[in-house]
């Protein structure tokens, strides 16, 4: 006969189940996170139990849902009130182990291991051997500033091809300003808001292209986009922010396309490649012709295209009706738009670099291989002002920003061959070479300059380097924090520039690819609403 199993009592027997549902519901609430967790043992009375000192998490009094590590999860409600609740300690990193203190680690299991302790030392404790591996750490890779309970929330952008929208977080009073619009619609300073737009479909739909984004700008007056290259083909995209269509493309035989500018009123997009020869294009008809007879010079090859201020931006200047050149040995071709011809010959001290249009009057600066800087009256022809810039080692390009409403200063930006943006007042009747501001947060050649049509953004690339370009508050001369960051696909950024209205920057890069951005603050302050 089998042995008689003892029973307990019925009052035992509850005991016991009410006893392990208690246990049950504090493992769930050490495993799960919570500090205030409420027991309920069939056939007991139900009392509010007292928050635990031991357990590290704060309540959550938001409506009874308490939220652990990203994780949320329900907890009933007591019937009771609990009216002697002590205040609860401050929470605990989450990978802080108190058994830590009693483990010992051994310094000679290995190679790892050596690395990290004395020769005289076998064993150390558990925490010593985590401060020492966070003091390795912060030797080698830095600050881990997610790991602090403490540091700022930063803005982060997804990588891939699907963000959509960079806002700045603003986690505490002493934050810097957003860049937001004041009452009289001025950029701030500090954080930038950047919305992420669809790419352009270069070939067949494609994001990438064939070559090199070589030539990027946007129509004077339009969402036009134009984009050229090495792979002799220029294209024209409908910007709306949405779809972003492919309105045509041209493609020029044995002409690979070096630099491509719309003429100030759009009607014409002139081309240049690594010879004297230069195409250009009727935007309306869709008509290529050749330039002919630029120079009554020798055969040399012609370099860096720049066209005169748009008519709508000041009216009445001659420059709106030219274009220019840089030839051999420091020559300054300026032509007429209408003939094409040559109308003056400027000549440098030595070969140029870089030249860019004064936006508000007759004047045209250019930069030559030793760092001088010229100032052009177009009227005579004459050099009005020769400085040195004195702190680049060699000059890359030009910019310049003119005055607006929301610019007061006109200035002249230096893009360096050391990754600096050097920027000039150029306001005043004397040009001086010394710089009043200088941003020195690119480390490599910068290879492109723009300013916003507005003047209070500047941007500047790099193509030596991934995800080296930084934009600028020209008022300030500050970098905006937030944006781009490492994660922006930028790549290897070779072109840029800024539409006229709503706000949108197009980068180009070397995978041939263009990205399109839209700045919130110029999309608000412009009244779009997408």
């Amino acid at each position: 006969m089998p042995p008689k199993t003892k029973r307990g009592k019925p009052d035992e027997r509850l005991k016991q189940t009410a006893s392990h549902n208690a246990s049950t519901a504090d493992l769930e609430a050490i495993v799960f996170g919570g500090a205030n967790f409420f027991g309920e043992a069939a056939g007991v009375d139900e009392e509010a139990e007292k928050v635990d000192e031991e357990e590290g998490v704060a309540e959550d009094h938001s409506g009874g849902e308490n939220q652990v590590d990203g994780i949320q999860r329900r907890r009933k409600r007591p019937k009771k009130q609990v009216d002697d609740r002590r205040e609860e300690p401050a929470a605990q990193s989450a990978w802080t182990d108190p058994d830590d203190a009693a483990l010992q680690v051994e310094l000679v299991g290995g190679r790892q291991m050596r690395r990290r302790g004395k020769a005289a030392e076998a064993k150390v404790t558990g925490d010593e051997y985590e401060r020492r591996l966070r003091d390795h750490f912060v030797k080698v890779n830095g600050n881990a500033r997610w790991a602090d309970a403490d540091a700022p929330v930063q803005a982060d952008e997804d990588s891939s091809d699907s963000e959509e929208e960079v806002k700045p977080k603003a986690v505490a009073s002493s934050a810097r300003p957003l860049a937001a619009g004041t009452a009289s619609g001025f950029l701030k300073p500090g954080e930038l808001e950047v919305k992420k737009l669809k790419e352009l479909p270069m070939v067949g739909g494609l994001k990438k292209g064939p070559a090199t984004i070589e030539a990027l700008q946007f129509h004077p007056s339009s969402e036009l986009l134009l984009t050229a290259g090495r792979d002799k083909t220029l294209r024209l995209f409908a910007v709306d922010g949405d779809e972003n269509p492919k309105v045509a493309s041209y493609h020029f035989k044995k002409f690979p396309i070096l630099g491509a500018s719309f003429t100030p009123t759009g009607d014409q997009v002139l081309m240049t490649s690594s010879s004297s020869q230069m195409w250009g294009l009727d935007v309306k008809s869709g008509e290529p012709f050749e330039v002919r007879n630029i120079s009554s010079e020798g055969r040399s090859a012609f370099r860096c295209l720049a066209m005169g201020p748009s008519p709508s931006q000041a009216s009445g200047l001659r420059s709106s009706q030219m274009y220019s050149v840089l030839g051999d040995s420091g020559s300054v071709h300026l032509c007429d738009l209408h003939s094409k011809h040559t109308i003056r010959t400027l000549r440098m001290s030595s070969p140029g670099v870089a030249v860019v249009f004064a936006p508000d009057r007759d004047a045209l600066y250019t930069a030559d291989e030793e760092c001088n800087v010229y100032e052009w009256d177009l009227a005579s022809g004459r050099c009005r002002q020769k400085v040195k810039e004195a702190w680049a080692m060699q000059i890359q390009c030009l910019a310049i920003s003119g005055v607006t409403d929301r610019s007061r200063k006109p200035m002249l930006a230096v893009g360096t061959s050391t990754g600096n943006i050097d920027l000039l007042d150029v306001s005043g009747p004397k040009l001086s070479g010394t710089p009043v501001h200088s941003i020195g947060n690119l480390t490599t050649r910068i290879d492109a300059l723009r300013f916003h049509p507005d003047g209070e953004v500047l941007a500047g690339c790099s193509r030596m380097k991934k995800a080296a370009l930084k934009v600028v508050h020209a008022a300030t001369a500050t970098v905006f924090s937030n944006w781009p960051t490492q994660k922006t696909p930028i790549q290897r950024a070779s072109a840029l520039d800024f539409s006229r209205q709503g706000g949108i920057m197009a980068i180009g890069n070397e995978n041939g690819r263009v990205l399109l951005y839209r700045l919130r603050h110029y999309e608000k302050s412009a009244g779009i609403s997408r």
